[in-house]
């Protein structure tokens, strides 16, 4: 799902993949285990889900799942004023970093799911640091 964020002060793209979208709200499967900072991530994912499930449908889903795979467990996240706003602190953060050029690039396998991947000097496919105008 492609939609928009729109704050006060700044305007982003964002893009999804959702696993499965149904009823009862987001599925995502985990194929990793669950780490000491997987509640901080959950919500960040889940949060940008909402908002591309909210810009298809028009409402809220009921909540996200995270379903690791591995371990046999199931974690949620539900819509919430503290989601929403620790998304928002993440998404200013992020975009303030780009803004600056602190934001260091981390490539690994979601990169293949960048759109930037041709352009990135850090990708190691692409153009890398070749201008858009001679690629």
């Amino acid at each position: 799902v492609n939609y928009q964020i729109q704050q006060p002060e700044w305007t982003a793209e964002a893009r999804g993949y959702l696993d499965l979208v149904s009823t009862a709200g987001i599925i995502d499967w985990k194929t990793g285990q669950i780490h000491d900072n997987a509640a901080e991530k959950e919500k960040i994912q889940g949060a940008m889900y909402m908002a591309g499930y909210l810009y298809e449908f028009g409402e809220e889903p009921e909540q996200i799942q995270f379903v690791y795979l591995g371990e046999k467990t199931i974690r949620s996240v539900e819509p919430s004023d503290e989601v929403w706003s620790e998304a928002m602190r993440t998404a200013r953060s992020l975009i303030k970093a780009v803004e600056t050029g602190e934001f260091p690039a981390k490539p690994g396998w979601a990169c293949r799911l960048c759109d930037h991947r041709r352009y990135c000097p850090a990708a190691d496919e692409g153009a890398g640091e070749v201008p858009f105008e001679q690629y």
